[in-house]
């Protein structure tokens, strides 16, 4: 899935890096699963080193270490990042103005929250502007925006005070949240309530703890995008290195 997933810690990076590649149909790349569907080749589960990175939102999960990658499994962004570069992903494409102040993106038809309520313009709109009054804790200065218009329920413009061109980098990191569900709260920091992980993404978040350093996250099956390889996730703490190896290996 490209970028967005790298790791911050090195070790971070080795585990998820491997694990998220098999994530997605077709992107490449086999290991050896705890279990698998024959009729699908989907590995049941993997079970990966855990340990308590915050709630996987993008205002909850912690600063440092691999939240934000949790946070991802669960929440999409207007574009992604393969080896190449930028790739549409909730927007399908873009148009920038020729002065470079002015985004227009068109969004990808069909795409529904975990709580099956639509994903629309309005949703980009609305994290747009929550974003200006409550920075995310992966920061995004949303100062450089201007104004958001919604042309349609599928296209969204975005003008910027001054061109960036960094921009579209910005968004590809800016995880885009439901409107009917955070627009009445007002301390994102602390909002942990099951709601509050409604993503569009790959994986839903289906246990957590906070006390254990645990995390549950199964294949969304109305995901919009490839399919999921892995249909469960498990982030559980070992005491060891040789359990680790084992750990992320499902034995």
């Amino acid at each position: 899935m490209g970028e967005s997933f790298k790791g911050r810690l090195v070790a971070g990076c080795v585990i998820l890096g491997v694990i998220l590649a098999l994530l997605v149909a077709g992107c490449g790349g086999q290991k050896e699963p705890a279990a698998t569907s024959p009729a699908k080749g989907q590995v049941e589960v993997i079970r990966l080193p855990g340990g308590d990175w915050g709630y996987p939102t993008p205002y909850a999960h912690y600063s440092r270490g691999p939240g934000y990658y949790k946070m991802n499994l669960v929440f999409d962004s207007l574009l992604e990042k393969d080896e190449k570069g930028l790739i549409p992903w909730l927007a399908e494409k873009w148009e920038i103005t020729p002065d470079g102040k002015t985004y227009t993106f068109c969004l990808r038809q069909g795409v529904k929250w975990h709580d099956g309520q639509p994903f629309t313009a309005k949703d980009v709109a609305f994290t747009l502007d929550y974003a200006c009054r409550f920075p995310p804790v992966w920061g995004f200065d949303a100062s450089i925006i201007q104004k958001v218009e919604v042309l349609d329920p599928h296209k969204v413009k975005v003008e910027l005070t001054q061109p960036m061109a960094t921009f579209l980098e910005k968004m590809s990191k800016l995880a885009i949240i439901p409107e009917h569900i955070w627009k009445e709260v007002n301390d994102p920091y602390n909002f942990t309530k099951p709601e509050a992980v409604i993503g569009t993404g790959p994986y839903k978040l289906t246990a957590y703890s906070k006390e254990h350093g645990t995390y549950k996250f199964e294949a969304n099956p109305d995901f919009w995008g490839p399919t999921p390889r892995v249909k469960t996730l498990e982030f559980i703490p070992v005491s060891n290195e040789l359990e680790k190896w084992g750990s992320a290996r499902g034995l």
